[in-house]
């Protein structure tokens, strides 16, 4: 039992070593298939953890469709994560909650657990190697696809923290 803990952290350890810039990795989609974010090179990113029973939904849901109409030329990528508890949907009835239900037009990924994902071991370590504490936390990837500055989950949403002037700076870097 120790030595597949072992043989599992080195292989987490591998991946994410990997991973220089966002760009550089690979995740599955809602349909379980392996997907590289390479697509994002160049661009300004918001990656957001989303959960479907959190009480920051609604308002996190309404704030990234208007993301989307003000700020077209942005990235945002959702990764729906169960790591608090929140989001028990599989992945077909995530796609019918977000495709349906939210009208996202935005690119989602298969859940990740926020604290030990290489994605989010990579943007955890760029944005000053904070642990994500709740749903809807908030990363902004700049250009170079390695800067990262991290915003909680109700930036944007619920209150001005700088968040869309940070949005506004990096799209027109």
């Amino acid at each position: 039992m120790l030595t597949k803990l072992f043989i599992l952290f080195l292989a987490s350890a591998v991946t994410c070593a990997e991973i220089q810039k966002f760009s550089d990795a690979k995740v599955k989609d809602l349909d379980n298939k392996e997907v590289s974010l390479s697509k994002y090179e160049g661009k300004c990113v918001l990656v957001i953890n989303t959960a479907s029973k959190c009480g920051f939904t609604k308002p996190n849901m309404k704030y990234l469709n208007k993301l989307r109409e003000t700020h077209p030329d942005l990235a945002i990528v959702a990764f729906p994560s169960n790591s608090f508890g929140q989001e028990p949907k599989t992945n077909p009835q995530l796609k019918e909650w977000f495709f349906d239900e939210w009208k996202a037009t935005y690119d989602v990924y298969a859940p990740a657990d926020v604290n030990e994902d290489p994605v989010y071991k990579f943007l955890i370590e760029r944005a000053g190697g904070r642990a994500v504490i709740w749903n809807y936390g908030k990363y902004v990837i700049e250009k170079d696809g390695k800067t990262v500055e991290r915003y909680g989950p109700q930036a944007g949403a619920i209150f001005s923290s700088g968040l869309n002037e940070h949005l506004d700076r990096c799209i027109k870097a």
